[in-house]
């Protein structure tokens, strides 16, 4: 007699069906979700860091949020990205679009995208930037609203009138003139300062703490003599806010002009109100400022808001361009040396290393940061923009050592042939303050087959 059993099937997949199936199983197969009409998954962007940049010397000015974040696959794109505002909160959404029929392997991607704020009206204030769960801030010291027009005055139509013949004039007699004693001629200077403006930083700005600023004031020569270049600005006190003791005006301004007088400072880095006071000094120690007696100091008054970070914490910034510094060596002579000329140090002609308006940027160099001073390399490397500007960004208080290498593999194609002429050896060594932004660590070359 025969028993029955269940029977047993075994399916063996074709070579070719288990090879797909492998490879599906390697690729990243876009998940289900929101689409748009050209049949992609809309996301949202997964964010690193969110940095608010403020431009412009005075109001409006223009605000920009900078967002650096990382894409699932090559197949991702960034989309379109929303702001909008609600009191003093900034709510930024960046999406991502990925076609819904592709297939990548899932290998991150970072990207940056700059996303402009509707801040034209604000008021002075502090504001919250927040992108897709990432917050950032930043303050306005004075409303963002444009200057209030002067009035123009509507001119008012002429009146005719009678002539009038002129009285015959008596002739006066002539006074006079006693001339002064020579101690008179010799003490005739005055020294005087008018205020005219601040051209930068208003009393009671909002300064962050250990933030670097320029203060810019527009002063009048109220006296009756030029004040030669060697006139110098001095810290006459208050809180110097890491100020020179003295610095010359490098300009002669002659009586009744004006002139822009800046001084760079640092901000303190405890919370609180700060005066800086300043005067004006000749070469013979007199110093003088503003008032009727011309001893009274002009300032700079700012607010620090909230007290500075721990001295860990990575918010520093160091920036600058490369630019290709020009000289016209083909004209210099034996009598004449070209502007923007120096002679270089083995002799002939070359650019001077001081960065004039209208000479051109360098593009895309390869740009390397070091911990402590140079030589130094290994912290990070990044590429210069079209434009020739970098940043180094979120660095800790400290040294370092920024530097580019022209003969590296990537570099030689840009530079050579040519010689550095800022800095001469084509690094820097820069110190780094809590909070510290450095934005003039600038290179300059000179093309050896070039102007």
């Amino acid at each position: 007699m025969r028993s029955h059993f269940p029977s047993k099937r075994f399916f063996i997949l074709p070579p070719i069906l288990l090879g797909l199936l492998i490879l599906l199983a390697a690729c990243n197969i876009a998940s289900k979700g929101p689409m748009d009409n050209q049949g992609n998954i809309i996301g949202q962007a997964e964010i690193q860091s969110v940095a608010v940049h403020i431009s412009g010397e005075s109001p409006p000015y223009d605000i920009q949020v900078e967002v650096k974040g990382t894409l699932p696959d090559a197949c991702t794109s960034v989309g379109k990205a929303t702001a909008s505002r609600q009191d003093d909160r900034f709510q930024v959404e960046v999406a991502t679009l990925r076609p819904a029929k592709e297939r990548c392997k899932k290998e991150p991607q970072s990207f940056t995208k700059t996303i402009p704020l509707n801040g034209l009206g604000l008021p002075a204030g502090d504001y919250a930037v927040l992108v897709n769960g990432i917050q950032s801030s930043f303050a306005l010291a004075q409303d963002n609203v444009p200057p209030t027009p002067t009035p123009t005055a509507t001119p008012l139509p002429p009146v005719l009138l009678p002539a009038i013949e002129p009285p015959t004039a008596t002739p006066e007699p002539t006074p006079t003139v006693t001339p002064a004693p020579a101690e008179a001629e010799n003490n005739a200077c005055t020294y005087r300062v008018i205020f005219v403006k601040d051209v930068t930083v208003p009393d009671n700005a909002k300064i962050n703490p250990g933030a670097r600023f320029t203060k810019t004031w527009r002063l009048k020569n109220g006296g009756s003599c030029a004040w030669p270049e060697d006139v110098a600005l001095v810290f006459a006190g208050g809180e110097q806010m890491n100020g020179p003791d003295s610095q010359p005006l490098g300009v002669t301004v002659k009586p009744g002009k004006s002139v822009d007088i800046s001084v760079d400072l640092v901000a303190p880095a405890v919370k609180g109100a700060y005066t800086s006071k300043w005067l004006l000094q000749t070469p013979a120690g007199e110093r003088f400022g503003l008032g009727g007696d011309g001893k009274t100091p002009f300032w700079v008054k700012i607010r620090v808001p909230r007290n500075a970070p721990a001295g860990d914490a990575a918010n520093g910034v160091i920036s600058g361009f490369v630019w290709h510094d020009l000289c016209a060596a083909d004209q210099a002579t034996a009598d004449s040396l070209p502007e923007g000329c120096d002679i270089a140090p083995g002799g002939g002609v070359m650019a001077d290393g001081v960065y004039q308006p209208g000479e051109p940027p360098i593009g895309g160099a390869e740009i390397t940061l070091g911990a402590g001073p140079c030589p130094s390399s290994g912290l990070a490397v990044i590429q210069a923009e079209a434009n020739g500007k970098y940043a180094f960004k979120g660095l800790k208080a400290g040294e370092y050592c920024v530097s580019i290498d022209t003969a590296s593999d990537y570099n030689h194609y840009i530079f050579i042939p040519g010689r550095w002429t800022h800095p001469p050896d084509g690094q820097q060594t820069v110190t780094l303050a809590p909070g510290e932004t450095k934005t003039d660590v600038n290179f300059g070359w000179d093309y050896e087959l070039a102007p």
